[in-house]
């Protein structure tokens, strides 16, 4: 046990010769500094403190039921990020080929107004071009009538 400004510090000591500092939260290899990631690969079932208690397990508790009941949270959270990326993946498609749909049908819509549009207007324009040469060929023949009969 050490002291410290506040008071004892209890470190719990590893099969691997690792120990965990309380007071810190973090785990120190056997030969080099603290690593929080290292905090997953603790073995729980030597953790003693210098006091004598075990804090990692109350008495009867097996400290492999905790490692498998992590484990199975780990897996469950797993499947469950799993599903939410399967949903959100599916929610994405789904409204992607609904909107090339809607965009899709709006364009042919769109295009088919403005095809008709165009159709109309080149109808109109013919039948103006077809008025003016009526009118010039009817201006022509009345000169041509016109110069024959004075003449």
């Amino acid at each position: 046990q050490q002291e410290d400004d506040d008071g004892p510090v209890e470190e719990f000591y590893e099969d691997d010769g690792s120990f965990v500092d309380e007071d810190l939260g973090q785990v120190a290899a056997a030969g080099g500094g603290y690593d929080a990631n290292d905090l997953d690969g603790l073995k729980s079932a030597s953790t003693h403190s210098v006091s004598g208690e075990n804090s990692s397990t109350t008495s009867g508790e097996n400290p492999y039921e905790n490692r498998q009941e992590n484990q199975a949270v780990r897996a469950s959270k797993i499947v469950v990020l799993c599903l939410i990326a399967f949903f959100a993946c599916g929610t994405a498609v789904a409204t992607y080929f609904f909107a090339r749909n809607g965009e899709t049908d709006e364009f042919r819509n769109r295009f088919h107004d403005l095809a008709t549009e165009i159709v109309t207007a080149s109808h109109s324009e013919a039948e103006h071009l077809f008025g003016l040469a009526d009118s010039l060929a009817t201006t022509v023949a009345s000169h041509v009538h016109c110069i024959a009969t004075l003449g």
